[in-house]
């Protein structure tokens, strides 16, 4: 083969190589393209404009010109009165009244400058009627923003309301206050304010933690009772695992504070309310008074124990006279929302899923809270009339039912079927409460008369009526 021969070869299979070459390339191509159209779609691409479509508020980009690009949310949410189509390349100023835009455009400014989300506030009339809206606006780069729009028309006609009730409650002569479950204090009007020292802020301090106490015995000499009844206290089991000093400081505290007071002003007869939840996991079943109850599985449990052995001091030293009544799962109309019969009756109407701990096998005494009150009647009565008294009584109905039929009653009475979400039993939580209530028949004339499903159908027939 002559050179020109060679050349000429190498030649054409440079060419081919080339061509394999560009190939490989467009294949390789195609490949990276299909990786990347098969990547999964992420959670928030897939469902970014349901999620959008869903919100109540009204989202808008516009440049930083202050010119419509886009309505992002739907049509319904749409308050200024221009259509989607529209919006896109109008100004800003031309979209609403001159003091709105004014509100908006500063805030506007501020988060462009600073980068940060800015909130403003202006007024509409739309259908006719006065709107307030509050705007969140979110610098989305250097050359567009969201706005998101709010109506807070409700919101501000409650506030408004609340302030003219505030205002009423500030000229009352006596002293009002409003605390959370948690015993957080949320309102105090301007004369419990000034009587009890209110130095702290509302929504922080607890209201167990205000120097309250110091005047429990000026109450008592102005109102010289003969009789302290103290159905007072942070009741729960759970919430109690999970703050036990605040147990301590309203249930022991409180009531030695009540206990003091009737020493020192020679108060002789006195009711305090225990719980069943002495008992702990106690074998013996019904519960009698007489039972050992020193294994308590809660701090409040164990908070009510220590009220009953301090009662029993003040008893002996002091000469009080005292019932201590060991309620077994009090129930009934005006009960605490997060106890079970109400918490269950309210989410079965709701459709919601109800907590369902363990496997249903736990069984509780229910009490009708007429029966309760008809016990702490009966005790006012014998302490009347008695003296040299301390004594522990029992009010139950003396019958158990499971956590399964506590469910099926209300399912029952509601005609509505439960729906269950199971989970592990709870700390703290207790078998079972049984009481054997033959002392207190015998002793102060005791008479449970309700049964479990007739105090169900009086507790739904009034949540239904005030719900």
């Amino acid at each position: 083969m002559s050179i020109e021969q060679s050349k000429e070869a190498l030649l054409e299979q440079l060419e081919a190589l080339k061509k394999e070459n560009e190939q490989l390339r467009k294949e390789l191509s195609t490949l990276r393209d299909e990786k990347y159209n098969d990547r999964p779609v992420s959670f928030k691409e897939k469902y970014a404009v349901r999620i959008l479509d869903s919100l109540p508020d009204m989202l808008t980009v516009f440049n930083q010109s202050e010119v419509g690009i886009e309505v992002v949310s739907n049509e319904e949410t749409n308050h200024v009165g221009i259509s989607n189509k529209d919006f896109r390349g109008m100004r800003m100023q031309d979209m609403v009244p001159p003091e709105a835009y004014q509100n908006i455009h500063s805030n506007m400014r501020h988060a462009i400058t600073t980068g940060t989300v800015s909130t403003a506030h202006h007024e509409l009339d739309f259908n006719g009627e006065r709107h307030y809206y509050e705007n969140r606006i979110f610098p989305l780069d250097e050359e567009y923003v969201l706005i998101m729009c709010r109506d807070i028309t409700e919101r501000v006609a409650t506030q408004r309301q609340l302030e003219v009730f505030k205002s009423v409650l500030d000229k009352v002569s006596d002293s009002i206050l409003a605390a959370s479950t948690d015993g957080t204090l949320v309102y105090a009007n301007k004369q419990f304010i000034e009587e009890y020292g209110v130095k702290g802020e509302l929504g922080v301090q607890k209201v167990y933690d205000l120097p309250v106490s110091l005047h429990i015995e000026e109450i008592f000499e102005k109102e010289k009772p003969d009789f302290v009844i103290n159905l007072a206290g942070l009741g729960g089991v759970r919430p109690s695992l999970e703050k036990p000093l605040e147990y301590e400081a309203v249930n022991v505290r409180g009531t030695m504070n009540l206990l003091e007071s009737c020493k020192n002003l020679g108060i002789k007869k006195f009711i305090q309310a225990s719980s069943s939840s002495v008992y702990g996991n106690n074998k013996k079943a019904p519960f009698k008074e007489t039972d050992i109850v020193d294994f308590a599985i809660s701090p409040y449990a164990a908070t009510k124990k220590s009220c009953e052995v301090m009662g029993h001091v003040y008893h002996k030293l002091y000469g009080i006279d005292m019932f201590q009544l060991r309620f077994f799962t009090v129930y009934g109309e005006r009960q605490r929302p997060d106890l079970a019969i109400y918490k269950f009756t309210k989410m079965i109407m709701e459709g919601r899923d109800i907590p369902f701990y363990g496997e249903g096998n736990t069984f509780r005494d229910y009490t009708y809270i007429k029966d309760i009150v008809q016990g702490i009647k009966k005790s006012i009565d014998y302490l009347e009339n008695n003296s040299n008294v301390y004594e522990i009584l029992n009010l139950g109905e003396s019958n158990t039912v499971s956590l399964k039929e506590m469910v099926a009653t209300i399912e029952n009475v509601l005609e509505i079927k439960a729906k269950i979400n199971k989970l592990p039993m709870q700390m703290g939580d207790v078998d079972k409460t049984y009481a054997d209530i033959r002392k207190a028949r015998e002793l102060i004339g005791y008479n449970p008369t309700t049964e479990f499903e007739d105090g169900i159908r009086k507790f739904v027939k009034w949540f239904k009526e005030n719900n």
